[in-house]
């Protein structure tokens, strides 16, 4: 198809053993799509378009499957599940103010590695994107006046982090940010701002006994 070849013309360069991968690889995702779009009803086709980047396009379409493609949705059942969760990890970093690894660094007086040390230890929470990470600014508390040096983790926030048995990023922030049953719709979040520590290792503890 020419516009199969004109897909593999725009890609960069690539080392020999990558471009046997990539380029059949891109030629099947290009039909995939193209399938998408011949069978999506307008509202879907609309509703992909209106996002931000090609890569919203593409996960919008696929979290959609189900009405966009029947066919395709019975062909791979995941597929959608896939993108869904994709999409909702893009909600996430476009709605929560986040800092870099080297910001985290400044606020906290470390070095870039030690803040990857506390990261793979699981003291601070680190949102994967792509090759890199990004941390919720929610869980440093402010520093001095004057700049962002000289802050510090969110009291409590450690101890809680110890005690959620999840490891996923995404279900750590989840349950971090959501409405907890039966505490006047408030979060773990909440909680620790408010001093209540202990309270909050108890709601991360029931969800680790309870798996909701």
């Amino acid at each position: 198809m020419s516009g199969d070849q004109d897909a593999l013309r725009n890609l960069p360069t690539l080392p020999r053993e990558r471009a046997a991968v990539a380029e059949p690889l891109l030629e099947r995702v290009t039909h995939a799509v193209a399938d998408i779009l011949a069978e999506a009803p307008l509202e879907v086709l609309q509703r992909a378009a209106a996002a931000p980047t090609g890569v919203g396009s593409v996960a919008k379409l696929i979290s959609s499957l189900p009405d966009a493609s029947p066919r395709l949705a019975a062909a791979d059942p995941e597929a959608a599940a896939i993108a869904r969760a994709a999409v909702m990890k893009q909600k996430i970093l476009a709605s929560t103010p986040t800092f870099s690894t080297a910001e985290v660094a400044q606020i906290l007086g470390l070095t870039a590695e030690g803040v990857r040390k506390r990261r793979l230890s699981g003291r601070v929470l680190a949102l994967p994107v792509g090759s890199d990470f990004r941390y919720p600014a929610w869980q440093f508390s402010k520093p001095a006046a004057g700049g962002r040096a000289g802050g510090g983790m969110l009291p409590g926030l450690e101890e809680v982090l110890a005690a959620i048995p999840a490891e996923s990023p995404w279900v750590r922030f989840d349950l971090l940010t959501t409405r907890i049953r039966g505490v006047r719709k408030r979060t773990v979040l909440d909680l620790l701002r408010s001093g209540k520590t202990e309270a909050a290792i108890e709601a991360v503890t029931a969800y680790g006994e309870h798996g909701t």
